[in-house]
């Protein structure tokens, strides 16, 4: 599920805050937990609230790789304009996909990630879906980077 349960200033719960915890799931249940989380600005049920616990979902680790983008040439030319409707995390999704496919050889992971662009930005195109990734990536990088 990928969550961890972390004491409240983020260090590692005690044995005895996981005993806590463990012996309020007996009241944790149903109305009462949902009444704790939802009076709780923090939502905690109430075995964190007395072991001064939360749980957090953990999300994957973002690389230098991600963030470092390349300018493209001052002559470039522009494919896709529409790729400036997509958001710096839907770029990092793309190119771990396209990284994936080059890895893997994923065919339906990449054309399920084709289709979501194509919906989003309203592009038709008659490229492979490799193709139409990579110039989405460079364009939107060419959006974004050009001054």
């Amino acid at each position: 599920m990928k969550i961890k349960v972390l004491k409240l200033d983020g260090s590692h719960p005690t044995i005895g805050a996981y005993l806590m915890r463990w012996i309020f799931r007996v009241f944790d249940r149903g109305l009462i937990a949902l009444i704790t989380i939802a009076v709780n600005n923090k939502g905690q049920r109430l075995g964190d609230i007395a072991a001064g616990t939360t749980v957090v979902k953990l999300r994957n680790p973002v690389s230098l790789e991600d963030l470092v983008t390349e300018k493209t040439d001052i002559n470039y030319v522009l494919t896709f304009p529409e790729a400036s409707l997509l958001s710096d995390k839907d770029i990092v999704t793309l190119r771990a996909v396209v990284r994936k496919y080059e890895r893997e050889g994923n065919e339906d992971l990449l054309e399920q990630a084709a289709l979501k662009v194509k919906s989003v930005t309203n592009i038709s195109t008659e490229l492979d879906d490799l193709t139409f990734l990579n110039k989405i990536l460079q364009d939107h990088t060419h959006l974004m980077t050009a001054e």
